[in-house]
């Protein structure tokens, strides 16, 4: 089945690793908008398959009640579908909404099954269809390695056990990635995707190189994340000015 959305598959593996982290749109409930939401303008069409601007830019979506459940997995939903079209072009804003997304549902407590379940029954199809099984099932590795992230580092959340809600699978088979990024973290280190992928078990396609090494960027940028929120947070950071018309060309 065909669509604008082409397939996950080939907007990962055709993205740049190393592209340019630009300004994080997160949820309008997470601390780095603050007033930000405030200054969301009138919804702004932008052109799909650009590399000249952001495919989304945070002004062209209005967002749900990221209080509740099923206000986390629309914003999933929507930011996984656009994350992965903005990747190609080497950007990472929607990437952060995602991340930012999931950190938020991480620290309410809402467990990886009932997230999983808000999303099999959330009505947004961004994609312009249902998303295969394999999609949703890399969505469902990007969300869970945040919060396998954040349970590495003891990020507060107000229900412990959602800890537990890691599936198996994803604790051994990226576990020990996880655990070497957090361990650089918490030394004032920061690890390239490319030096943990030497950690990497041999063996894998070059397809699944891409699509490890992209998992890998996610939870990287979960630390450029919480600081930004943090920032946000204290107050030191100024909302972004409306969009000025041609500011991308």
């Amino acid at each position: 089945m065909k669509s604008s959305f082409a397939c996950i598959t080939w907007a990962i593996c055709s993205c740049i690793l190393n592209a340019q982290h630009s300004l994080a749109f997160l949820s309008s409930n997470h601390p780095f908008i603050g007033s930000q939401a405030r200054h969301i303008s009138t919804p702004v069409a932008l052109e799909a398959g650009t590399a000249e601007r952001p495919l989304y830019d945070g002004t062209n979506y209005t967002f749900p009640d990221t209080l509740s459940p099923a206000g986390i997995a629309e914003v999933l939903e929507v930011s996984f579908v656009n994350a992965c079209m903005q990747l190609s072009s080497g950007y990472v804003d929607v990437l952060k909404m995602f991340i930012a997304t999931a950190i938020s549902s991480y620290e309410l407590g809402f467990s990886l099954d009932s997230m999983r379940q808000e999303l099999s029954v959330c009505k947004e199809q961004t994609a312009g269809r249902p998303l295969m099984e394999e999609e949703e099932d890399l969505r469902h590795v990007w969300y869970s390695l945040v919060y396998s992230t954040l349970a590495c580092l003891g990020h507060p959340t107000k229900i412990a056990a959602v800890v537990e809600s890691i599936p198996d699978e994803i604790r051994s088979e990226y576990g020990p990635l996880v655990d070497k990024i957090v361990e650089a973290h918490k030394d004032d280190k920061s690890m390239s995707v490319e030096e943990v992928m030497k950690f990497d078990k041999a063996g894998l396609t070059e397809t699944e190189k891409a699509l490890r090494a992209q998992s890998m960027r996610v939870v990287t940028i979960t630390f450029n994340v919480l600081t930004e929120s943090a920032e946000a947070g204290s107050g030191t950071t100024q909302p972004p000015p409306p969009p000025i018309p041609g500011a991308f060309q």
